[in-house]
């Protein structure tokens, strides 16, 4: 069903028009009408929420309205008809007619909402404090003196989802077989629409990943695929440059930031798991291994061995005396890296997910706050202590569902709704016609909901209530400040017309949240000596991360029409 949506959309942006037109006294709108860079880029798409001339179509513009939405996007190879793209330094959007004009100035104009810079803009300077903020508590003795699985970490997920490109991955679209093949044929008839549209389907970071370490970030969910004789990162896309480009990006980091630790999980698609030919389709052993020696190479002398420490027992002082400071996981453990003394093997990992999210808030609010209660968050596979799954991982993203994708796909390049509808699938009382275009309306919607039970298990654990973190988070839609985006304008800066101005940039501290739990968790695993010589540093530091967390509280308001309530669930 997928596939012929978009397959009805590549063939209506084909159709030819221009007699249509001619009969008709049709004004196509400046481009100066749009304010921000999502807007402008998608100036081109029939979609009411971005198109300044939208009007209720009459019967007889059943099939014109869509024609000419069409056109304004110069859907058909050499016409002359303005299309609008975002001027960066300008900050405005601009008309461009022709293709030769649009070649000469084009690293100055964004074409594509994906490529959008982060709204409101990224400040030129990292943030206080969570830079450092893992190296600034081990001034504290009892809180260096902990195993690092004592912590809970916050972490990104699909971390490189900020930097795709316009291929399509041949094996990057979880759980739709032999979906790339066809859009990658598809993409021969209209080059880049396609791709840009799974592309919003995929985008769930906008920070880089710099700047999300520089967040506070401390788990990355690094994904990466063997494709075109080289390795890159990917979700449905391949990242514009190789997986090894942003492994160096953080290698950078952390010399600069030599009191800091990190996780980095390694696999294809997230799965725990997945061996052989079904963690690399058609990846021989040899360039797993290949590639896994270039993963040493970047790290060598900051990766954890395996061999002479151990996660859950060494103390972090001396993991960062014999500066071991990066902990990998591999999916494919034994294949990926011959079995490397440098790496857990990702069935270590205890991944908690409840695919349906936010679609199914009601269960999936209850399994967080049990989850949260449950005291022992490790899993067992079987009757080997080899079996354990010690490392506790929990997930709190909302994937795309098929049905989403597809309404999507109608949304933006057909005149209706030939379907039936997708609102209902949201299944959020109150919500009469909200539909999540992209990935990041999935997030940011989620977001608002997750912000809910990290609180609840914070101020519970602050009462002295049974609640305990995982090892690590790893969720969508990481802000400034190591915040997540509540509000209900996108981090690329689409704005819904109708949304109140009060929440559009709705934030929540969710860095500052864990940071502040790690911090009552050294404080209480201290013994009494400890706990009498460190009590002032700890209070101290509580004292500044509450009046961090202060600065983006939880807010909750009612707003049904975009998915968000006050007194639900």
């Amino acid at each position: 069903m997928i596939l012929f949506t978009i397959l009805c959309a590549v063939v209506m942006s084909q159709l030819h028009i221009s007699l249509v037109l001619a009969s008709r006294d049709t004004e196509i709108p400046p481009c100066s009408g749009h304010t921000s860079c999502a807007s402008c880029t998608n100036s081109r798409y029939y979609n009411s929420e971005y198109d300044l001339s939208y009007q209720p179509m009459n019967e007889p513009d059943f099939f014109l309205r869509p024609m000419i939405s069409a056109l304004r996007g110069k859907l058909l190879s050499g016409e002359q008809f303005p299309t609008c793209r975002w001027h960066g330094a300008k900050e405005g959007c601009l008309p461009y007619t022709t293709e030769t004009d649009l070649m000469k100035a084009s690293f100055e104009y964004i074409v594509y909402e994906y490529d959008c810079p982060m709204f409101p803009q990224y400040p030129g300077v990292p943030p206080p404090f969570l830079p450092q903020w893992m190296s600034s508590l081990m001034k504290i003795p009892s809180f260096s003196s902990l195993p690092l699985s004592n912590l809970s970490l916050p972490g990104t997920h699909d971390s490189i989802s900020y930097d795709l490109s316009l291929t399509i991955s041949k094996d990057g679209l979880d759980d739709f077989e032999n979906l790339s093949v066809w859009l990658r044929r598809l993409s021969k008839i209209r080059p880049g629409e396609v791709e840009e549209f799974i592309r919003l389907e995929a985008l769930s970071q906008k920070l880089d990943i710099v700047q999300q370490l520089d967040n506070g970030i401390r788990f990355i969910d690094f994904r990466l695929m063997k494709e075109d004789n080289n390795w890159f990162s990917l979700h449905c896309m391949q990242s514009k440059f190789p997986a090894v480009v942003y492994l160096k990006a953080i290698r950078k980091w952390m010399d600069a930031n030599n009191g800091e630790f990190l996780v980095i999980w390694l696999s294809r698609d997230g799965n725990t798991d997945s061996i052989s030919n079904d963690a690399y389709p058609s990846v021989s052993l040899e360039e797993k291994q290949t590639f896994w020696s270039a993963y040493l190479n970047v790290f060598r002398g900051l990766l954890f061995d395996t061999s002479i420490s151990d996660y859950t027992e060494t103390p972090m002082s001396e993991l960062l005396l014999t500066n071991q400071r990066i902990i990998t996981f591999t999916s494919d453990y034994e294949e990926f890296t011959n079995s490397s003394k440098y790496a857990y093997d990702a069935k270590r990992i205890s991944n908690f997910f409840h695919a349906d999210g936010v679609f199914d808030e009601e269960s999936t609010i209850k399994r967080q706050r049990d989850y949260f209660k449950k005291e022992d968050k490790s899993t067992t596979q079987g009757d080997r202590v080899d079996d354990k799954r010690w490392f506790s991982l929990m997930s709190m993203n909302t994937p795309s569902n098929t049905w989403q994708v597809e309404s999507a796909a109608r949304h933006r390049f057909l005149p209706i709704d030939l379907f039936e509808s997708c609102t209902k699938h949201v299944n959020i009382p109150g919500n009469d016609d909200f539909c999540p275009a992209t990935l990041l309306d999935i997030v940011q919607l989620s977001n608002y909901y997750n912000q809910i039970t990290i609180e609840e298990a914070y101020q519970g654990y602050l009462s002295g209530d049974n609640i305990s973190l995982p090892n690590a988070f790893y969720i969508d839609g990481i802000d400034y400040n190591g915040t997540l985006r509540t509000g209900t304008q996108l981090l690329d800066g689409f704005d819904y017309r109708q949304s109140l101005d009060d929440y559009k940039l709705t934030r929540y501290a969710f860095v500052d949240t864990v940071i502040g739990y790690n911090i009552h968790t050294a404080s209480r695993s201290a013994n009494i000596t400890e706990a009498m010589s460190d009590e002032s540093a700890y209070a101290d530091m509580m004292r500044f991360i509450e009046e961090r967390r202060t600065l983006n509280p939880l807010i909750l308001w009612d707003e049904k029409a975009l998915g968000r309530r006050d007194d639900w669930p």
